[in-house]
């Protein structure tokens, strides 16, 4: 049980701490959210990663799925976005939206691998 959680912890830290590093900046997100996103994503992240130990194999392709949908969504929402000169509102909730399902896939991916690389205890 105390992997378990600690993979959770150290997930999130880590995905939260790369935001604040530039990383979701440097890949497509604006840098007035950037950060935020992180921190949104922590509980949808974790409620997730729970799911996927649960079933470890379904789980793991739904916490994939969950990170490439989000990052689809993201991007299309950015693209859209910028195309309307900052006009269509629904583009840029998919954009941020999206950044934030992306990184709750990138913790529960994070706490799944964490979880099978700490030692049992």
């Amino acid at each position: 049980m105390i992997r378990i959680g600690s993979s959770l912890v150290l997930a999130a830290l880590i995905v939260v701490f790369a935001a604040r590093l530039g990383v979701t900046v440097g890949l497509g997100a604006h840098p007035s959210w950037a950060q935020s996103v992180a921190l949104f994503a922590v509980v949808p992240g974790v409620v997730l990663a729970l799911i996927a130990m649960r079933w470890p194999r379904p789980g793991f392709v739904l916490a994939a799925l969950g990170a490439a949908g989000g990052g689809v969504a993201a991007w299309a929402g950015k693209a859209a976005f910028a195309a309307s000169y900052a006009e269509n509102g629904l583009a840029g909730q998919f954009w941020h939206a999206g950044w934030i399902v992306a990184c709750a896939g990138a913790i529960a991916i994070v706490a799944l691998v964490l979880a099978r690389l700490l030692p049992r205890g």
